[in-house]
């Protein structure tokens, strides 16, 4: 079995790459779509960019974008800004495709999806959590 899979660096790899579909409950799910073919680009885009795999980043985005409209209304401008960063962070993962992320850098890509969640989380924290005490005096 091993021996099909050529060298010990591929073999390897290929290790990797379970390990990590893996460790974010995606190997089944992974190869339901893509069979058991591993492949860096295929295992990116399955974890990043999937709309049906409950773990990736995109279907993760669209649940706190859903999240946040139903919150009820904080600050109007918190609550405007909340909704402008949460919009444009799923719509450009909307309409990414994994060869421009790949092309243009996956560790780069996900620093600035990390930065945009960490914008999302301060304007979460700012609507809801560090309000004035005015408005919770008035309500």
């Amino acid at each position: 079995m091993f021996a099909a899979l050529g060298p010990s660096s591929e073999l390897s790899e290929h290790l990797e790459w379970v390990g990590l579909l893996k460790s974010c409950s995606a190997f089944e799910g992974y190869c339901k779509v893509y069979t058991a073919d591993l492949r860096a680009d295929r295992v990116a885009e399955f974890l990043l960019l999937n709309t049906v795999f409950p773990h990736s980043i995109r279907f993760c985005m669209e649940r706190i974008q859903s999240a946040v409209r139903s919150l009820p209304e904080g600050s109007q401008k918190a609550t405007a800004r909340l909704g402008r960063l949460t919009g444009r962070l799923r719509a450009a993962l909307s309409f990414s495709n994994i060869e421009e992320i790949m092309s243009a850098g996956l560790h780069s890509w996900l620093d600035n999806v990390r930065r945009q969640l960490e914008q999302i989380h301060v304007g979460i924290r700012e609507a809801y959590v560090d309000y004035p005490i005015e408005r919770s005096v008035g309500a």
